[in-house]
């Protein structure tokens, strides 16, 4: 049993890295002041609601992922958060779509 447990927790931990990289996305939109800004994307879905805290907490640990991997360490700020409904959920009243982060980082230094 303690098996089956451990990989259930491996196979969940997996799907929210691929689900990372499936359905979320940043991009460099222009850097000025000594600031970079970003347009981040990530979904409003069934897994993850609009308006549910893990959700969102779920999302920002995206965002600092992608950042990191851009070479982003440490302080971000959203500065903007914008929802595009595409249609509502199948099983639930819930709307899916698109959130849209405009998000600012202090330039990386060399």
């Amino acid at each position: 049993m303690r098996k089956a447990m451990v990989l259930v927790g491996l196979l969940v931990a997996g799907c929210s890295s691929f689900d990372r990289v499936a359905t979320s996305s940043l991009t460099p939109t222009t850097t000025e002041g000594g600031y970079c800004y970003y347009t981040y994307e990530a979904p409003a879905a069934p897994g993850y609601e609009l308006n549910n805290e893990a959700a969102e907490r779920t999302r920002m640990e995206w965002l600092e992922k992608w950042l990191a991997d851009n070479g982003h360490h440490g302080d971000y700020e959203v500065l903007d958060r914008q929802f595009v409904k595409s249609h509502s959920g199948l099983l639930s009243s819930d709307p899916c779509g698109t959130i849209y982060y405009t998000v600012r980082v202090p330039v990386a230094s060399p």
